[in-house]
């Protein structure tokens, strides 16, 4: 239930701000997004990242950090990804 709740915030948060436009993601319900929060967001590594703390810097530990999000953000999603191009 928490889940579902929570797919649901990130759906309308990312559709709020025009995220989802021409997305594939536009073709899935809101609970697309359940690897994503389950694999991802709950990394303690991510935490400061998540809060805001590492919005600008030139810190290349905190580059490594983005560039790691980023590919474990790119994990969650691609076989949705790949499901919906191969329909």
């Amino acid at each position: 239930m928490v889940a579902d709740h929570a797919c649901l915030h990130l759906a309308f948060y990312l559709a709020s701000w025009g995220m989802l436009r021409n997305s594939f993601l536009l073709q899935r319900d809101y609970k697309v997004h359940q690897k994503f929060l389950r694999n991802v967001v709950v990394k303690s590594e991510y935490a400061d990242l998540l809060a805001g703390r590492v919005l600008v810097s030139t810190n290349v530990n905190d580059m490594e950090l983005l560039e790691s999000f980023i590919e474990d953000t790119r994990t969650a999603y691609l076989p949705v990804l790949r499901e919906v191009k191969w329909k």
